[in-house]
């Protein structure tokens, strides 16, 4: 038996042991040699393969340990003799590591730039690698705990909300052959397109209560039917006639946009930077993108951008105002609770969240009572107006009216008359829906060919539909609400 036939022997028990709904630790020991033992073999084929794709050298070459060519950090090595087709030697499955010194996009304009050899092979085997590694991050799942309902699962750099079932809690990210290889874009490493989601959840937090959703291929609208009427149910009498209406339909429109950042890098950068800067970039762009999705959920205009939950609430006069030349939190309290009761009546469901400016969540927690008590105390003493859970910048900060109130650092604070006012916004946020596309990466190295730079274009498609319920956002604003001292 030789290799490739004991790996798909491995490859199906490990299978077989991913869909044992509860592996007892015998199985769970079992599987995680089996795992380990496929990527021996995987390493043992690739360097196989890299052996046998080598070109026969015309000149003599001094030996090596191992039949390896030595480079940095025991990667590779390309031959500089003159005459010589350049050979490489890879000693490692996937050499676009998180802090390596190949760099993917590199290689990605070595591919365009100059038709790299070398480069094009990389790219094509860490494809294969990537497809093989969500194949296996997939089956990972079946280990962890029961997952609870509505658990994220990541999607290719979407997040979509799944039903409960008998996996485990790992998340896990799909992949197909052809996912991010549409339209020119290839595959990125995991950990580039984990950052982008990790970096999504952790400061887009208006986008992520809402419910995601991957992007359907080949649309540039989305459109939902919805009733524009209420129905009719009443207590019937026999011989008299049944209550009814006339129900009249509409539907729930989004625009698909698309968001999308450039980068020039010098290619010296790409050639000698150790760690890759990859890292750095990706992080860069994740910032920026979660940023502005974020403000685009909340704050959106509607005119060439989605609508955001702000405006949505505006156009249909869901809006609790509070003025004030001399706020409170007193004060304020009974214009948030009016908003939440406002959304139950509308919506018919308790809120599930409310977003507050930072600067307005420690406004409230610095409020106190004539004894100096504060309204929004850590262990809520019998005049709180709230509890307050943690003390982090951004996320859960605490629960208001029974509703958990998130601090979002995007939301807006230039509104009003004045530029200085923020916004509260009360929400059923599983009504709003965010399509998401996988991330997608392009590299060009013509444009700024003479100053030996190539252009970095990062981006991902989106469609953002607030308005599937009227009544489901509430916003509280005001003078009431300006900049706070």
């Amino acid at each position: 038996m030789n290799l490739k036939e004991r790996r798909n022997k491995l490859f199906a028990e490990l299978n077989g042991l991913a869909a044992t709904d509860n592996p007892t630790d015998e199985q769970r020991a079992r599987f995680d040699v089996l795992e380990a033992e496929i990527g021996r073999i995987d390493r043992t084929l690739a360097l196989q393969e890299t052996r046998d794709n080598q070109p026969v050298p015309t000149e003599p070459v001094a030996p090596v340990a191992n039949g390896l060519v030595p480079g940095n950090g025991g990667g590779e090595q390309r031959s500089q003799e003159p005459g010589r087709q350049p050979a490489i030697t890879v000693n490692e499955p996937d050499m676009y590591g998180k802090y390596g010194q190949r760099s993917w996009f590199g290689d990605l304009t070595l591919s365009q730039r100059y038709g790299n050899q070398g480069a094009t092979e990389r790219m094509d085997r860490h494809a294969a690698i990537e497809r093989e590694r969500a194949e296996k991050r997939s089956v990972l799942a079946w280990r962890g705990a029961a997952q609870p309902e509505g658990m994220e699962v990541r999607t290719g750099g979407a997040v979509m909300e799944i039903e409960r079932g008998a996996h485990g809690g790992v998340e896990s990210r799909g992949l197909t052959a052809g996912t991010n290889s549409a339209g020119g874009y290839l595959v990125p490493p995991a950990d580039l397109q984990d950052l982008y989601v990790e970096e999504r959840k952790n400061t887009a937090i208006a986008a992520s209560l809402v419910t995601n959703l991957p992007l359907p291929d080949g649309c540039q609208l989305i459109r939902l039917p919805k009733l524009a009427s209420s129905t009719a149910v009443g207590v019937h009498t026999e011989g008299n006639t049944i209550t009814k209406t006339n129900a009249a339909f509409g539907q729930a429109v989004a625009t698909v946009y698309r968001l999308l950042g450039g980068q020039d890098i010098a290619n010296y950068l790409h050639d000698r930077a150790n760690p890759a800067i990859d890292v750095l970039i990706m992080n860069a762009h994740a910032g920026e993108s979660s940023e502005l999705l974020d403000f685009l959920a909340a704050h959106g205009t509607n005119s060439g951008q989605p609508m955001g939950l702000t405006k949505f609430a505006e156009l249909n006069s869901k809006v609790v105002t509070y003025d004030d030349v001399t706020p409170t939190y007193p004060e304020l309290y009974p214009k948030i609770t009016k908003a939440i009761n406002a959304v139950v009546g509308d919506a018919k469901r308790w809120p599930t969240g409310a977003l507050y400016a930072p600067r307005r969540v420690g406004w409230m927690q610095g409020q106190v009572d004539t004894t100096g008590r504060p309204f929004l105390g850590a262990f809520a003493p019998q005049n709180a107006l709230g509890e307050s859970l943690v003390a982090a910048h951004e996320g859960l900060r605490t629960s208001i009216g029974g509703v958990p109130a998130y601090a979002d650092g995007n939301m807006r604070i230039n509104n009003g008359v004045g530029v200085d006012q923020d916004d509260i916004i009360v929400a059923y946020f599983p009504d709003q829906i965010l399509w998401s596309s996988p991330v997608m990466f392009a590299a060009s190295a013509h444009e700024k060919f003479s100053s030996d730079q190539t252009v970095i274009k990062v981006g991902q498609d989106i469609a953002f539909m607030p308005d599937r319920r009227v009544g489901a956002v509430w916003v509280v604003e005001g003078t009431g609400l300006n900049a706070v001292a």
